[in-house]
């Protein structure tokens, strides 16, 4: 341990290499369209999508609708960047910062190179909870009779009762299909699961 105060430190857990440990972690978002070769553009600034303008491939991909007014997309549709080496076909969502309907661009939360593939997704009250469901439920069947001694839920904090109609019910559907045990956790602005920061998500581990 340092004996003084430092800046840029790191903190966190370890745990013993003896403790079981399983980690599950929920999308609040899901596709409305394929994934999209970035064909031009600079840092978060994409241009061309497939060779096309980029906000003319959001319009087919959000459809009429919501295309004939993109200010009502702000908030629900949002730009997904594909895990590499992920055979479940995970991705991490960036917000859709701006849209120039002129210039045929998008402006999206991270760095894109060209060759980067990105798709557009949406993020709803429905797609939150039917993924966190098939999250929990795979993750009972993989720990199997195992007792869980206690758990770490970190969630979005643009969950909660925005996706789940009150404050805490996420929590309430963890209990619902793994059982009463010890949890605790928090909600932050970008989650960590594995090596790689998400966004909208929720990630559970649990300790058996």
């Amino acid at each position: 341990m340092a004996d003084e105060t430092t800046a840029g430190g790191l903190s966190g857990v370890v745990l013993a290499a003896d403790i079981p440990v399983m980690v599950t972690h929920s999308q609040g978002c899901s596709p409305v369209g394929p994934f999209h070769r970035v064909s031009a553009g600079e840092k978060s600034i994409v241009e061309a999508l497939d060779g096309r303008p980029a906000v003319d491939v959001l319009k087919d991909d959000i459809g009429d609708v919501l295309a004939r007014d993109l200010s009502r997309i702000g908030g629900y549709i949002h730009v997904a960047m594909p895990v590499p080496g992920s055979d479940t076909g995970d991705y991490m969502v960036r917000n859709l910062m701006g849209i120039d309907p002129k210039g045929g661009m998008i402006a999206v939360g991270d760095d894109i190179d060209i060759g980067d593939r990105i798709m557009f997704v949406r993020r709803d009250p429905e797609s939150a909870q039917k993924d966190f469901t098939n999250r929990l439920t795979d993750l009972k069947a993989r720990i199997g009779n195992a007792p869980i001694r206690g758990g770490l839920f970190v969630s979005c904090v643009a969950r909660g009762a925005a996706m789940f109609g009150e404050e805490g019910r996420e929590v309430g559907v963890i209990k619902d299909i793994l059982g009463d045990f010890p949890l605790t956790g928090f909600y932050a602005n970008g989650e960590f699961c594995g090596n790689r920061m998400y966004g909208y998500t929720g990630v559970l581990s649990v300790f058996l």
